[in-house]
């Protein structure tokens, strides 16, 4: 049974017989034929969208943008690269610390993420590409296109152009490494070499020279930001000339015998100097190892080695001096010899035929006589000596004594009045005890003020130190800004578009700035183009919140493609910082200084 699909009477013969309505048509199926046209339609259509989307230029701009401002590596790792390959994500991120630590190099990279954008939205993106001239702290990057999808499709990736790595060193068959990695290096004549194209970055350079006992090197690290840059790692190498007192010893170098040394001088090197090769002088004797104190090659090429014993074989050396100088000593009613405080740092060995040894040391002598009143007197003495001693095959005897500072009289409290009242001698010993109080207070006085004068010194040369960093940083600054603003100008010019010099403008510039940009118009209403060859900052001078900053500068000035002009100017510009950064205030000057007519092609 079948029932109208408005009334829902039962169909007679197909017609309902209450509201006579005629049943629906049956539509018509689609065939297996038409869905196969469809379904692929549909599938080209999301994936030329899904296509345009992902090769779209302003995709990969934004993309770039962001991972460079979150100092992500790894996404970045998808927006960048260089002609030759990939880049790895420890230069990444130090690429990613160089835009952001900087807020001048921040300024222009957002600067030159919007002109990215105005490219990208050009008719012509390669030629407009081609005529682009990044910031100067960013001249080595460019938004550039890669292969096609499909032939329909560009894509479009961001291209750190590498720059050449020369460096220029004083020697022939030097080695080089870069970041620990040995590279092979080619010599550019000159004592010039070039260690291959690297990516603008930080670089640790090591030159490595083989001398016949050693090899050297020289490392520095480098900031390679512009190709032209020559580094220089020259090697200061000289000879150096040892003199011992053995006649038979060894020279180490770095802990290795280099050499035979002995009396007088020997030649040895050559050898790096204000490096940190250790040298070393060690020789063999009857009574044990002899070493001198390590020692380096610097400003002074010549070096007078002491050798000493250590441990042990020192111990039993000072024992028999001890021996020897207490067999002297005196006893009686005379000079007495009461005892010898040695100093036992102060030893030393020497060989002349015969085996030395030297040592400083204090001797106290004691002086019993009566006075003319027949009373006792005992006197006590201390004299600084110094000791030769000889070794004789299986024992050291004392051979020299030379006093070497006038004797010093000490008083004892075995001392015996020889003065006619116990309170003369009182006095007069007060009296010597205050002068010798005054004399060690004089001395530090005296060290406390060259303390002082020294403390204040190095302030002094802490602060002029201080003052030439920010005297290197702020003509760093002026050259960025100055060149920054130029290049900005030139542009503007060029393209009628005023809008990125206002960042550059401080804002008490403002009627400067209405007078710059209605200047620039007028040169572009008139299309008249020019670009920069080149600006130098030549001086400036400060005086309270305002820099005054002068600069020479050239341009190639085309006049409606009718003749060219290469122009020279002196100007003489004013700045003020504005939220810690310089800006223009107002061009107080310029002159025209040359001009020179250029053939126009």
């Amino acid at each position: 049974m079948a029932f109208c699909t408005k009334c829902g009477s039962e169909l007679q013969n197909g017609s309902c017989p209450t509201c006579h309505s005629a049943p629906p048509a049956r539509s018509a199926k689609k065939s297996k034929k038409s869905y196969a046209l469809i379904v692929p339609l549909v599938l080209l259509g999301g994936t030329h969208l899904f296509l345009n989307y992902w090769t779209a230029p302003d995709r990969v701009i934004e993309g770039f943008e962001q991972a460079v401002l979150a100092e992500d590596a790894d996404a970045l790792s998808d927006y960048v690269g260089t002609a030759s390959g990939p880049l790895t994500t420890e230069y990444l991120q130090q690429f990613s610390d160089y835009i952001n630590d900087s807020p001048y190099i921040s300024r222009d990279f957002s600067l030159f993420i919007e002109e990215q954008h105005l490219l990208a939205a050009s008719d012509n993106f390669v030629s407009a590409s081609n005529q682009y001239e990044a910031p100067m702290n960013l001249h080595f990057l460019k938004l550039t296109t890669n292969d096609s999808i499909l032939g329909l499709y560009d894509t479009y990736t961001f291209e750190i152009a590498e720059q050449p790595l020369l460096i220029s060193t004083n020697y022939e068959d030097v080695s080089f490494t870069v970041n620990g990695e040995v590279v092979t290096a080619s010599d550019q004549g000159g004592d010039t070499y070039w260690l291959g194209d690297y990516p603008p970055g930080t670089y640790d350079i090591t030159a490595s020279l083989e001398l016949d006992h050693d090899n050297v090197q020289r490392s520095d690290t480098l900031e390679l930001f512009d190709g032209n840059d020559v580094f220089s790692l020259p090697f200061h190498l000289d000879y150096v000339y040892v003199e011992t007192h053995v006649e038979e010893a060894d020279l180490y170098y770095n802990g290795e015998p280099a050499m035979e040394v002995g009396l007088g001088e020997t030649e040895f090197g050559p050898v790096l100097l204000e490096g940190d090769e250790e040298m070393q002088i060690r020789a063999d004797s009857p009574f044990g190892a002899l070493a001198s104190e390590v020692f380096f090659a610097d400003e002074s090429t010549h070096h007078a080695i002491e050798l000493s014993l250590a441990g042990e074989d020192a111990d039993a050396v000072m024992a028999s001096l001890e021996e020897a100088v207490a067999e002297e000593y005196n006893s009686g009613y005379d000079d007495i010899l009461e005892s010898v405080t040695f100093y036992p740092e102060s030893l030393s060995i020497l060989q002349d035929g015969s085996w030395y040894a030297g040592i400083e040391a204090d001797e106290e002598w004691v002086s019993v006589y009566e006075d003319y009143n027949s009373e006792v007197v005992t006197d006590t003495k201390v004299g600084e000596v110094v000791y030769l001693f000889e070794y004789t095959g299986d024992a050291w005897e004392h051979y020299y004594t030379e006093t070497s500072y006038e004797d010093r009289d000490i008083y004892s409290e075995e001392v015996v009045q020889n003065v006619d009242s116990a309170d003369t001698a009182a006095a007069e010993l007060q009296a010597q005890i205050d002068e010798e109080a005054a004399a060690l207070q004089a001395e530090i006085e005296a060290e406390e003020a060259t303390l002082q004068a020294e403390i204040e010194a190095e302030e002094a040369a802490y602060e002029q130190q201080q003052a030439e960093a920010a005297e290197e940083q702020l003509w760093m600054d002026l050259d960025y800004l100055m060149s920054d603003f130029t290049s900005e100008s030139v542009y503007a010019v060029n393209s009628g578009d005023t809008s990125y010099l206002e960042s550059y403008i401080h804002p008490d510039g403002s009627d400067y700035q209405a007078e710059a940009f209605d200047y620039i118009l007028s040169l572009y209403d008139r299309n008249i183009t020019q670009s920069i060859d080149w600006i130098n900052v030549v001086d400036y001078d400060m005086s309270g919140d305002t820099i005054t900053v002068y600069t020479e500068e050239e341009y190639t000035i085309d006049y409606d493609l009718e003749e060219v002009k290469v122009k020279t100017f002196d100007s003489v510009y004013e700045l003020k910082e504005h939220d810690g950064i310089l800006k223009i205030v107002r061009l107080v000057e310029t002159t025209e200084t040359a001009s020179e007519d250029v053939e126009y092609y």
